[in-house]
């Protein structure tokens, strides 16, 4: 991000010129662009992806949490969290779920099947709005359940949610509770598209500054 008194001045390019030197070479590097910044990415050998919409929705839909599968993960949970979004992420996250876990853990839930979590969804408040996700399951009725529980809390922000295109079902149910298409993102990578074999499939990201 860069000032609008500052633009078009190449700060950008030797931000990412020396960004992209500390990382050094590895084997995929991802991150989610505006479509202001897909062009400078281009430059630097960035490859589109796939896109990314978000939804905002400033009155939740659905009825208070009442869903006997679901639960309010607890401290233990997080290591399995942790695992099951590496293996779909394609990179270990622990200091992002630790933060979750310290500041927001009450908005955290659960389905467990068989003593293993099948779903998960988590929740951050911001100064504007109250963001969902990373949302991860096995089935797409799942995903709706975690979301349709999660926004039974009656937020007192409006909600947003970063989903991926190809999750058609949930954008329609999305749209069909309220939920207004605000803007979008596209995911890119560099190098060599890698990831591990997903155990989870997620419905919605973390946001574009977690991935």
């Amino acid at each position: 991000l860069t000032d609008t008194k500052f633009r078009r001045r190449g700060l950008s390019k030797l931000v990412l010129t020396a960004l992209l030197k500390s990382l050094g070479n590895k084997r995929t590097i991802k991150l989610d662009a505006t479509p202001a910044g897909q062009a400078l990415y281009s430059q630097f050998g960035f490859k589109a992806e796939y896109r990314i919409f978000r939804f905002v929705q400033s009155k939740a839909p659905g009825q208070p949490n009442k869903n006997k599968n679901i639960s309010l993960a607890s401290n233990h949970h997080y290591q399995d969290m942790i695992l099951s979004d590496m293996a779909q992420f394609g990179s270990n996250r622990p200091i992002y779920f630790d933060w979750i876990k310290l500041n927001f853990s009450n908005y955290t839930y659960l389905i467990i099947d068989a003593e293993k979590i099948t779903g998960f969804i988590c929740g951050r408040e911001g100064k504007n709005y109250m963001h969902l996700g990373p949302l991860m399951c096995t089935k797409i009725a799942e995903a709706i359940e975690l979301l349709e529980y999660s926004l039974g809390n009656k937020y007192k922000l409006p909600v947003i949610v970063d989903v991926p295109e190809s999750k058609g079902e949930l954008i329609h149910w999305l749209e069909s509770n309220g939920f207004i298409r605000q803007r979008e993102f596209v995911r890119m990578y560099k190098n060599n598209n890698t990831a591990s074999v997903p155990v989870l499939d997620s419905f919605l990201i973390a946001g574009p500054e977690f991935g």
